[in-house]
């Protein structure tokens, strides 16, 4: 993303660094763990906005969910292999600054 400041002029920078997504698993849960990085230059992020195109492996039967909607910050579906309910509740993000 590039965007440029419309009083000084200045253009500033969001990219994200290559190589740098990570898997969120089961193990992960409840907790906060790093999922992408971001290079910024003179923006800083404040929110994330999830919406569509996650995807999702079920934990028990290996069956992949694609084109996963987030936008209402959760997701239910059923896993046929499982014979159970698999769901994602409660996303929530925060932005760390790291100097790497």
């Amino acid at each position: 993303m590039i965007a440029k400041c419309k009083l000084c002029g200045r253009v500033n920078s969001l990219d994200i660094v290559k190589d740098s997504y990570k898997p969120y698993s089961i193990d992960d849960s409840e907790q906060y763990h790093p999922i992408v990085k971001f290079d910024c230059r003179g923006v800083e992020p404040t929110a994330f906005d999830p919406r569509v195109g996650w995807k999702a492996v079920g934990t028990e039967s290996g069956t992949p969910f694609d084109d996963i909607d987030l936008s209402e910050k959760e997701w239910a579906d059923y896993d046929e292999k499982a014979s159970a309910a698999t769901e994602i509740t409660e996303v929530c993000a925060r932005f760390v600054l790291s100097k790497k």
